[in-house]
């Protein structure tokens, strides 16, 4: 929008309004270039199942949900966290409709009825443009404050504080699959690792490391990846590289692109075998070592795309299903829209009353339902997951349009994804106040786990405020300087009410 003040200078092009102006007009042409691009590709090469309604809504999901991440993506500002999960709608709703013909159930594969794909792509629609209006009228009407998170940090403190969450986590993660006691759980809300490597990404962007501890930093980061690795989920590979990334978009401006197609092979070349991973280690009659997982994986890996008796048609249906099980939420959202009231009846918000006792910890209430609850009960009962598979600890993700529907139906997609947009707000808000690595790191760590939408809304959204409140005192008590000689880390530029960072 061009400014009274730089309508009162003539137009002169020199000054910052004429050169925000004249690159706004660019970002719109460009838009308006991608999104004719993108317009013949959704009519002419989406599989022929779809209907051209549904390539329409596609298209607009598309469009909508894509744009303001590639805007960022050509100028980099602030925190993206709400145009990351944007881009979440347009790849798990929009991209499907060139890959996806079939949804797997218990009773094999089917195809969820037309008319409830053109509603899940309607509710889609509206669920993203719901967060964007809650998420506006956030940012300019809700302002909170906690000063006390503007705080100088010490260097050698934040480095080693970095560290420790590093090692605590990773030495928890460990124990808990040798012991499988599940001690662990409320130690992870001190000994973060999302926290820990933001920490250290923060201070190797800020160029605040020694050469040494900047390996140091890197080291821990491959580590992480290969505690992942060997865990058997995917999230849990690609997060230390999502969170480094991040840092060095937020930070030095750095594009991800290359982050963003390396996790993207990574992620294609282990989708197939990692069913097969899975059922080896965690059903065996042993723990395995980290050695001896990444040697299964390595083999494994030989036989899924080294095996010369494996076609090139058996590649491509590997890579189909790969997408289809981790890109998708198409064809599963519509299956539940499609039996919900008819056959399961409304859950009239059972699913999402844990955002609404959160706060009461589980000393407490030892019986407290999970932040899970709707990935652990409505695959079963929708007929994707068989009960003894729920038993043995894999749960199938529901996705955020879903369990709204489930609970309200279409009725419910509004007002919930409203009073989700505006969640998304508030750790900008709260945090707009801190100028140093900490508040820009839990930040950060915090956009790592909220960006996704494929989970349930009480795991993405049940914690958050928490994570905040523990990792601030955290950082604070361990971090902030005493002394007067004490050498603090450099300031952050500071955020502004949407979480971005002020020119």
């Amino acid at each position: 929008m061009i400014s009274a003040a730089y309508a009162a200078t003539s137009h002169n092009a020199s000054t910052p309004g004429a050169r925000s102006g004249a690159r706004g007009s660019l970002g719109l042409l460009a838009d308006a270039a991608i999104a004719a691009a993108a317009f013949p590709l959704f009519f002419y090469a989406a599989l022929p199942l779809y209907s051209s309604m549904q390539r329409l809504l596609a298209w607009c999901l598309f469009v909508a949900g894509i744009l303001p991440l590639i805007r960022t993506l050509r100028f980099p500002k602030g925190v993206p966290l709400i145009q990351l999960v944007g881009a979440q709608y347009a790849v798990q709703f929009s991209l499907p409709v060139f890959f996806e013909d079939h949804l797997d159930t218990l009773n094999g594969p089917q195809l969820p009825d037309n008319d409830a794909i053109t509603r899940t792509l309607i509710c889609a629609l509206l669920a993203l443009a719901s967060i964007g209006v809650g998420y506006w009228v956030a940012r300019r009407h809700l302002h909170l404050r906690l000063r006390w998170l503007t705080f100088e940090a010490d260097a050698q403190r934040l480095f080693a504080c970095g560290v420790v969450l590093c090692l605590g986590a990773l030495a928890l993660t460990t124990a808990a699959a040798f012991a499988g006691s599940g001690f662990e759980r409320p130690l992870y809300a001190i000994f973060s690792l999302d926290l820990g490597l933001a920490l250290l990404a923060c201070m190797y962007y800020r160029q605040l490391l020694a050469p040494w501890e900047a390996l140091v930093a890197r080291l821990l980061v491959l580590i992480s990846v290969a505690a992942g690795l060997a865990g058997g989920m995917t999230q849990g590979a690609v997060q230390p590289i999502v969170i480094w990334m991040l840092c060095g978009w937020v930070l030095r401006r750095k594009r991800p692109i290359l982050g963003v197609l390396f996790i993207a092979a990574a992620f294609f070349l282990l989708q197939p075998v990692k069913g097969t991973y899975r059922r080896v280690v965690w059903f065996a009659d042993r723990p395995y070592s980290l050695s001896e997982k990444l040697s299964l994986y390595g083999y494994l890996l030989r036989d899924q795309w080294l095996n010369q008796s494996t076609g090139s048609d058996e590649m491509v249906e590997s890579l189909k299903d790969a997408a289809s099980d981790r890109l998708s939420l198409l064809l599963t959202t519509a299956h539940y829209i499609d039996w919900t009231p008819q056959q399961v009846d409304y859950k009239h918000g059972e699913t999402l009353t844990y955002l609404f006792y959160t706060l009461i910890p589980r000393f407490v209430w030892p019986q407290k339902p999970t932040a899970q609850e709707a990935n652990r009960i409505l695959p079963i009962e929708y007929e994707l997951q068989a009960p003894e598979s729920a038993e043995s600890g894999t749960m199938f993700g529901v996705g955020h349009v879903a369990e709204a529907y489930v609970n309200y139906g279409l009725a419910g997609i509004v007002p919930i994804f409203l009073l989700l947009g505006v969640l998304y707000s508030v750790p900008g808000s709260i945090l707009q106040q801190g100028r140093g690595v900490p508040a820009m790191a839990i930040y950060i760590a915090l956009t790592a786990n909220m960006m996704y939408i494929g989970s349930t809304i009480g795991h993405v959204f049940g914690g958050f405020l928490q994570q905040i409140l523990v990792q601030a005192l955290v950082l604070r008590f361990f971090t902030a300087t005493r002394r007067a000689h004490s050498t603090p880390v450099a300031a952050s530029p500071p955020l502004n009410g949407s979480g971005e960072l002020m020119a």
